[in-house]
């Protein structure tokens, strides 16, 4: 019988790529280090799945910050779908993460 993960957690083990992320949407570091975060944490989980005996491993599942969007954008969806999603989310960020202080 063969083992086959569905999906693993995508933004490492202590959420690392989310931090890169912060980072490179703040101007603190460069596209090139972004990059090399996200190879890291995407080998990192592939390598823990093998590790724990998983024999199917997904690829392509992978998405620096929105899944669903870059969903979106493969299949071909509308602009004016992606711009009112992305307006969606900034509004939902501003909620959920409120500036300092507050």
């Amino acid at each position: 019988m063969k083992i086959l993960s569905l999906g693993y957690p995508r933004m490492g083990k202590k959420r690392e790529l989310t931090d890169q992320v912060d980072l490179f949407l703040k101007s603190r570091c460069s596209s090139d280090d972004l990059l090399a975060k996200a190879k890291d944490v995407c080998r990192s989980r592939w390598d823990r799945q093998i590790d724990l005996g998983v024999d199917l491993v997904p690829v392509g599942d992978f998405s620096l910050f929105d899944p669903v969007l870059d969903t979106a954008v493969a299949t071909g969806n509308s602009s004016a779908e992606i711009s009112r999603r992305t307006q969606s989310f900034s509004r939902h960020e501003k909620i959920l993460r409120p500036g300092p202080g507050k």
